[in-house]
């Protein structure tokens, strides 16, 4: 009995070994990494410091931020002195200031208030930091000494606010996880490459395997070795299949989609024309929407400045893309001009209004007296030009005698193909010659027509 039962305990399984899963794992850092007190406050500045060292950030950023700068400020207030002033103190770098409020969710400038020769006082924005500051209802407010900050004293500007969110919702939030889990991949991988690039030595051997692995130890000082016949050596290292850099480059194509709303230069490569096409469309959409917080920024700063000054002239911003606007806009007169039949056309004081140019009207020049007699149109010819000329029944003989080749064509054809391909035979080897001196004709032809539509229509004969 005793027996029976070593000999069924002796064949009892093994125990399972418990596997861990390695997506529950992962799915466990992430949700803990989504509740550090980070995603709820104001990042460090040596954070962010981290992220704008990113090269995909400051990449993304600065196409993200072109085509806003890139405009032309334009301010008119009815006095140059003015808008001088203005155009100082709203310069270049605090219009790249502004345009990190996206990245912020909030921006604070304070207004340093100068007075000037005239006796105005002009603002100059400070950018502060705007993690001091807090909106208590509609009143903002400095936290460091819970102090109300005085009318005209401050201009703010917040991105996407929400009830729950009332500071606006920063991208550097988004783009923290982003940096944070590329860099720490790249620090796993030069880790990884630090202990195990170096080739592993492996020895197979059916006698002393202690002996052979002190060979092949003492073999890594030298450059030869010699083994037995049946022993067998092989280096082996690891492979450079990872997901590292699918890792990386999920990384940045999720920033660049995060700072330009498509993924660009990432994994948008190879996709089609329409893909790009509303790609850049989405780009427009968030400039847009970068420029209305500028100039809401702007706004703020000139309406402190009437205010303070009780200033009674009216004052127009404007962001100008020169190029593009003024092509844009005269390629629109121009058509309603043609489309018009030449019955309406831009009055000056639209097109200095429009293109900003000053504009003067030249005297008209003396006509030409029209020396050749042509008949009235009245007198029924059909060409009444033509008719007068030496060489209109030659270009008429040619004319006809194309016309006929190609309505026999089309008349024996079939389809469209059998037709096309006749018209290719037909014409494959012909002599081009006559054709070109009838083009020719033809062209002088329509140039005596337009001097002669012009006498006829110039008032002053």
């Amino acid at each position: 009995m005793f027996g029976l039962k070593k000999l069924f305990a002796a064949k009892e399984s093994p125990k399972k070994t418990q596997k861990r899963n390695i997506n529950t794992i992962k799915r466990n850092i992430i949700a803990m990494a989504s509740s550090l007190d980070v995603m709820e406050e104001w990042l460090d500045f040596d954070q962010i410091d981290l992220i704008d060292a990113d090269a995909a950030v400051t990449s993304a950023v600065s196409l993200r931020k072109t085509p806003t700068l890139k405009k032309e400020l334009l301010i008119t207030a009815g006095n140059e002195e003015v808008e001088k002033a203005l155009m100082r103190a709203l310069n270049f770098e605090f219009r790249q200031q502004a345009l990190d409020t996206a990245l912020q969710g909030f921006s604070v400038f304070e207004l340093i208030w100068n007075q000037a020769g005239d006796g105005r006082y002009y603002p100059v924005p400070v950018e502060r930091n705007y993690q001091d500051f807090t909106f208590k209802g509609e009143t903002l407010w400095y936290t460091k000494d819970d102090l109300k900050v005085p009318e005209y004293k401050c201009i703010t500007a917040i991105s996407s606010p929400k009830f729950n969110k009332p500071m606006g919702r920063p991208l550097y939030k988004t783009l923290f996880w982003l940096v944070k889990f590329k860099n720490a991949s790249l620090e796993f991988w030069l880790d990884y490459m630090e202990r195990f690039s170096s080739p592993w030595i492996v020895g197979s051997t059916d006698g002393d395997k202690d002996e052979m692995a002190e060979n092949l130890y003492a073999m890594l000082a030298g450059d030869v070795a010699v083994v037995e016949e049946e022993d067998k050596v092989e280096l082996v290292t690891p492979d450079s299949h990872g997901n590292f850099k699918e890792l990386s480059q999920y990384a940045d194509d999720q920033i660049r989609e995060t700072l330009l709303g498509s993924k660009l230069m990432g994994a948008a490569s190879g996709q089609s024309l329409a893909a790009s096409k509303t790609q850049n469309e989405v780009r427009e959409d968030i400039a847009m929407t970068d420029e209305h917080i500028l100039r809401s920024l702007i706004d703020q700063t000139i309406d402190a400045f009437v205010r303070v000054n009780n200033y009674t002239q009216p004052i127009t911003v404007e962001l100008k893309d020169e190029d593009d606007k003024n092509i844009e806009l005269a390629q629109r007169d121009l058509n309603i001009h043609q489309m018009s039949g030449a019955k309406f056309r831009p009055t000056q004081e639209y097109l200095e209004e429009t293109y900003k140019i000053q504009l003067e009207e030249m005297p008209t020049p003396t006509a030409i007296p029209n020396t050749q007699v042509f008949p009235n149109k009245a007198s029924g010819s059909s060409d009444h030009i033509q008719a007068q000329l030496p060489f209109g029944t030659q270009t008429k003989s040619i004319e006809s005698d194309m016309i006929k080749q190609i309505e026999a064509i089309f008349a024996n054809a079939e389809s469209y193909e059998e037709a096309f391909t006749a018209l290719t035979d037909q014409y494959a080897n012909m002599d081009t010659a006559d054709i070109e001196e009838m083009l020719s004709l033809y062209i002088a032809n329509a140039h005596l027509y337009g001097l002669a539509e012009v006498e006829d229509e110039n008032p002053k004969g």
